[in-house]
This record gives C-alpha cells, structure tokens and sequence, in this order.
C-alpha cells in the first residue's frame, strides 16, 4: 500500500492522510518538499562518463583542427607569440563550459580537452631539442628561455583553470583566470625574440715589412667582432654579424717599388704550414672588389684589398712563432715582436668568442686550437 513519511518526526502514514498522526505536519508540504530535494540532488549529482570525457576529446580535436585550417589560410604569415593568448582563451572557455555541464575531474577535463594539442607540441620541442643537440655551437648556440615554456605549459593549464571555473564560479577562480593570462601577456613579450646583445669588437694593425726593411710596406688592418640575437621559441641564441660594418681582414699598400707584382692569393706560412688566403682587390668606382679570372690581371697599382682568410688562419696563430708571407713575388718574414702581437690578438679573440660561448664546439666542426 502507497505511504508517506513525515520529515519531521519520521512516522510513515498513508498516502492518503492529510497531517501525520504523530506530529500534526502537513504531509502535502513534505512530499513536495521531498521531490524538490530529490529533484534537485539527482540534478547536482549528476557525474560524468566515460562517453562525456571522450566528447572533450573531441572537442579538444576539433579545435586542433580548425587551428590548422586557420595556419594553412594565413600560410606563409605566421601568427606569432600571440596565437597562445587567442588559443588559451578557448581552451579556457571549453573547459569551463565542460566543468559546467557535468560533476567531473577538472584536471582529467583539460587533459582531454589538450590532449592533440599537447601530443604534436611535445613532439616538436623534442624536435627543436634533438636539432639543438646536433647542430649546437656550430651555427647558433643552444639556451634555456622561460619565457616559451610558460607559453607552452598556458594551453593546458587554461584548460584546467577553466574548467574550475566552469564546475563553480566564484570570483576568486575568476581571478586566477584574470592572472594566468597576465602572465601569458608579459611572456609573450619576453618570447618575441629579436633582442640582440651589445657587440664586442676587437682590432689589430700593424705596418708590414721585409727584413731587413725593403721597398715594399703595407699596412694590415684585421676588425673582428661578435654579436648575438636571441631565438627564444627554438631556445638558441643565433649570431647576428660581426657586430662591425668596416670589419675583417684588410691590407692597404703605402710604400712599393716597380717590380711588385701582387696575385690574388696570398700564402702564409706559420710554423711551416701553408694557408692560402683569397686577396680580393678593390678595383672598382664604388669601392668593390672585381677579379676577372679570364686572364692575367695587372693589380700592381691596386692600392687597397680585401683578405679571404683561411679557415684556420686565426687558429694556426694562437700559437705561431714563425710566420712568412708569400704574395706575388715577394716574400716577407715577420719579425718575432709581430709574431706575438699577432699571437696575443688571436687570443683576445679567442677569450671573447668563450665568453659569447661562440666558439664551435660541436663534433661537426673543425676542431682548432681556439676551442681549447
């Protein structure tokens, strides 16, 4: 037979009773406030599902998806720094729309919402670390920024931020969200890249000449310089030129008789190994320099040049102490107080390029003795 229970003293009556014997309440008061508590805990107990986690997968594939589409559209212009901010907003909103819809784990809510976003980004930095690890010290120099992991790590952590949100709202979770993308903000700002270190330069000149002194004199001029820019999304730091717009090896002709007959390359010996270095003369209007390689030139008017060194010419004088120029049809020994200023130069250079951590350490290079 149908009955009813009192909420206040817990006697069950018939359904058909108006007050409870016991106590005199109204029995119609306590059925429809007994539904309305059922009603409403059934409501807000409803939890989620296997088949509501896998709907958040598919969202978060979705939203993958349409952010390729947008890559694709925009292709060759690059979105920036910026399209974390744009994209942590929407996973944000996801997860708080996920929270909101279901009693479920917030944490599991964003890793379904970012799981194809953070399996293609973890592919990639392993990329970026691998490519680094190889290629390191030979064209750029590996670095930690914080900046870009911050920007990496906002997706996932929005998702999760928004999905607290979205299972109760309150100010202060607001107020997380509000902070988050603050900090996503500066990060971008640090991550743009492009900042470039201030340049260290370094000059060497000195009067060359026979001994005994002859009628041949020039004058070699060596700037060298080193500046760096940083590349904070592939985590390196790449050279940025010589940090000097008149820099590198230049020789300048002030005394000659009318025998000298100057080539295009120069043959420096030191310590008895041969260097062949491209002389390149300036023989044009503007400044420039022009070789024809079809016939024999007559450059014993050219007055100014420009020096190709060798590869190892820098590393074979950090510890020279004999060195003979061959040019043309003169032959010059340095004296030993140019072999040394020569020496220590190329050592201050070295020092630099270890303080910059410029110099090639990676298997791959050529190994010289200014990496040691």
């Amino acid at each position: 037979m149908p009955s009813i229970k009192c909420l206040k003293c817990g006697l069950v009556n018939f359904a058909e009773a108006l007050e409870c014997k016991r106590c005199g309440a109204s029995l119609s008061e306590t059925a429809d406030s007994s539904v309305e508590i059922s009603i409403d805990s059934q409501t807000s107990g409803r939890t989620a599902s296997t088949l509501f986690y896998l709907e958040a997968v598919g969202a978060g594939l979705l939203i993958c998806v349409g952010f390729v589409v947008y890559g694709v559209l925009r292709w060759p212009h690059e979105a920036g720094q910026s399209l974390f901010l744009i994209t942590g907003l929407v996973y944000a909103a996801i997860g708080s729309w996920y929270g909101f819809r279901r009693r479920s784990r917030e944490w599991l809510v964003a890793l379904c919402v970012s799981v194809f976003y953070l399996l293609p980004t973890s592919y990639g930095l392993y990329s970026v670390y691998r490519y680094n690890q190889r290629y390191g010290h030979w064209f750029w120099t590996p670095k930690f920024y914080f900046s870009p992991v911050v920007l990496y790590l906002s997706i996932p952590v929005a998702a999760f931020v928004g999905a607290r949100f979205g299972s109760k709202r309150s100010l202060l979770r607001f107020a997380v969200l509000v902070v988050l993308f603050g900090v996503v903000v500066l990060a971008i700002g640090y991550a743009r890249g492009g900042s470039s270190s201030e340049p260290r330069q370094i000059s060497y000149s000195s009067d060359v000449t026979a001994a005994p002194a002859s009628d041949l004199v020039f004058r070699l001029d060596i700037k060298l310089g080193v500046q760096t820019t940083d590349d904070p999304m592939h985590f390196r730091k790449l050279p940025a030129g010589g940090g000097t717009e008149d820099g590198g090896f230049k020789v300048t002709v002030i005394k000659k008789d009318s025998t000298f007959a100057p080539t295009t390359q120069m043959i420096v010996s030191v310590d008895g190994k041969q260097l062949e270095n491209t002389m390149w003369p300036i023989n044009s209007a503007d400044g420039s320099s022009h070789i024809d390689f079809s016939q024999k030139q007559d450059y014993s008017n050219i007055v100014n040049w420009k020096v190709g060194p060798n590869s190892d010419f820098l590393n074979s004088l950090v510890n020279a102490h004999h060195i003979e120029l061959t040019w043309g049809n003169v032959n010059i020994v340095l004296p030993d107080e140019q072999v040394t200023s020569l020496r220590n130069f190329t050592r201050s250079w070295g020092k630099i390029l270890k303080e910059e951590d410029m110099l090639c350490t990676n298997p791959l290079c050529v190994q010289g003795v200014l990496n040691h």
